[in-house]
């Protein structure tokens, strides 16, 4: 599914779905349920409804990139949140066995603009601590 196109609300895994300011639904697509000729990719993803054809339309998707230009994806963990100054907030949790899912990222939040351009990234390396699930926008850590 490409940004702009109609199509009937999709069935895959996700979490932390919000209904933005402007009615908009806002959520954490895991990907995993994504057929597989689209690709194994998570992303942030918000998409403008239409109630009445029952429909959805991609208007926002955001994905992590990696350091070999494949896209991150999480097995099982994730959030996303909208933040007051109209960027967004994507955490994902990365872990498995390096055939679909990515080794490389334990724990990332990463900030991206409203063109989905990444701003900031935070990557919490797994130290045989667990995984985190969620992230949380703050204002200082002091």
């Amino acid at each position: 599914m490409r940004r702009g196109e109609l199509t009937p609300f999709p069935r895959l895994r996700r979490h932390t779905a919000s209904i933005l300011d402007n009615g908009n639904l806002l959520l954490f697509d895991k990907g995993d349920s994504r057929p597989a000729a689209h690709g194994v990719f998570t992303r942030l993803a918000e998409y403008e409804l239409d109630m009445a054809a029952r429909s959805a339309r991609l208007v926002f998707d955001a994905r992590l990139a990696l350091g070999d230009g494949r896209d991150a994806y999480a097995e099982h963990a994730g959030s996303v949140v909208r933040l007051a100054n109209g960027h967004t907030l994507g955490t994902v949790s990365c872990d498995g066995d390096g055939s679909t899912m990515v080794t490389e990222c334990s724990h990332v939040s990463f900030e991206v603009d409203a063109s989905g351009a990444e701003v900031a990234r935070l990557t919490l390396p797994d130290e045989g601590q667990g995984r985190g699930y969620r992230g949380a926008a703050v204002s200082s850590l002091a």
